[in-house]
Order: C-alpha cells, then structure tokens, then sequence
C-alpha cells in the first residue's frame, strides 16, 4: 500500500512538473490585449496575448490571464499574487516591485485625440491651455505629458474617457495611437474623432513584467532572449499585421 502511494505521489509530481503555469494579469487594451465574445464562448485576442503565449511556451510555460482594472494589476503584482503583468510601462516606482525584461513587447506612442468640429489645433504645447484633457490615472505617459498646460481629469479607463469627450464633458482624450483607433471603432464612433499626429511624449517601450519572485529575475532574462530571437521572425511580423498594428 506504501509502495502505491509512493508511486502516485511520483506521478502526481511528475504531472505538476509538466504543468507550469504562470498567472498574468492585464486589462482590456485592444488591439495589444482584449476579450471577444465568439459562438457563445470568450476568446482571448491581441498582439501581445499571442506573443506572450508563443515566447512562454518555447519556454515550457502555460499562461493563465486574469482581466481586471489597470489599478487593481499593478497591486496583484505588487503583492505576488500574480506572476506577470503586461502590457506594461517601466518608472521607478513599478521597479521596486518588478523585473523588467531588456526587451519589450513593443511601443506606444500617446497621442491627443478629440471630436471632429471642433476649432482646435495642437502645434505647440500653448495650443492647449486650458483645455481639459481625460487620462486614466493609473497609467503612465510620460513627463512630456504631465508638463503639458491642459486641465487634467483622472478617469477609470479609456472607453470612459471616449464617453466624455463625445458628450462634451472634456476637450481630448490622451491613449495610444494604436489603442485609441481600435477603442473608437469599438464604441462606433471612429467617423466623430480624429486625432493630432503629433505624439504627446516620446514612443514608449512596453513590457511584460514579473513580479519579484525568487528566481523571477533569471525568468524575465530568458523571456527577454527569446522574444528577442521571435521578433526576427516573419510569424512576429504577421501578428502585427494581423491586428492592423501601427509600429514604428
């Protein structure tokens, strides 16, 4: 009888060993990570979903996603009760709590967006004065942006954001190009807001990473290799395609 638990308590080990999961934490940001509602089922979608998949299962990892509040990803990391969070910028503050790959996901460029007709232009910062602008508090843009003299008003996310500008409630909303696009055609409003070309701050690497964990920093490392040696690949390349990507 000792002998048969013996071996089962072997295979369970065995089975776990090659069951690696490691538990991510992001919110919905199409077109780099979002959630769509196919044939009744919920499907994971987005550049950086498949490419996180693709680079951890090289290296013999499963991920498992948890979507919540950008707020609520930063303190699940914060506190180690997930292993990754992405996509993600890098300040100061974040890597007291976090191991950052050399190599990022990709790039973002923020950018002003706001609703067709209005009389308004953005070529020096001065053109802004005293217009109110929508930013998710919890993110981070940039000091380029902080230092812009706009009227800031803290939101939630950037669909509520969208929702004020098209009721009114404020001038523009900052996002990323590439997110802000894919939000506005979402929400059915891509024909009423346009956006200036010119970037609030400058591209801004963007990462997946890991929770200080014993043994996290090697793990963020070999991460790093290997989306390193993926993004020299043409599969990389149609990923971004596939999901209309602006990169620069």
């Amino acid at each position: 009888m000792m002998k048969g638990l013996f071996i089962a308590a072997i295979l369970i080990m065995a089975f776990l060993g090659f069951s690696k999961v490691l538990i991510a934490v992001t919110e919905d940001w199409p077109p780099f990570e979002y959630i769509e509602v196919k044939d009744g089922t919920y499907v994971e979608l987005g550049t950086d979903v498949e490419i996180m998949r693709k680079v951890l299962k090289e290296m013999g990892y499963d991920l498992k996603i948890l979507w919540m509040p950008w707020a609520r990803c930063l303190r699940a990391v914060m506190m180690k009760s997930a292993d990754i969070i992405f996509t993600a910028s890098k300040t100061p503050e974040r890597e007291q709590y976090l191991y950052y790959p050399d190599q990022p996901l990709g790039y973002t460029m923020n950018v002003l967006f706001y609703r067709k007709g209005r009389n308004i232009k953005y070529e020096t910062p001065e053109d802004l004065k005293g217009l109110k602008v929508a930013y998710v508090d919890s993110y981070y843009y940039g000091e380029e942006f902080e230092k812009l003299p706009l009227k800031f008003m803290p939101v939630e996310n950037s669909y509520v954001g969208f929702k004020l500008l098209m009721r009114g409630r404020v001038d523009l909303v900052v996002e990323d190009i590439n997110v802000g696009l894919a939000l506005a055609r979402r929400m059915g409003i891509i024909d009423e807001i346009d956006y200036f070309p010119k970037p609030v701050s400058k591209p801004s690497p963007q990462y997946a990473a890991f929770a200080k964990k014993p043994g996290y920093d090697k793990l963020a490392q070999e991460f790093s290799d290997r989306l390193r040696e993926f993004k020299k690949t043409k599969e990389y390349y149609d990923i971004l395609k596939k999901y209309g990507v602006i990169y620069f």
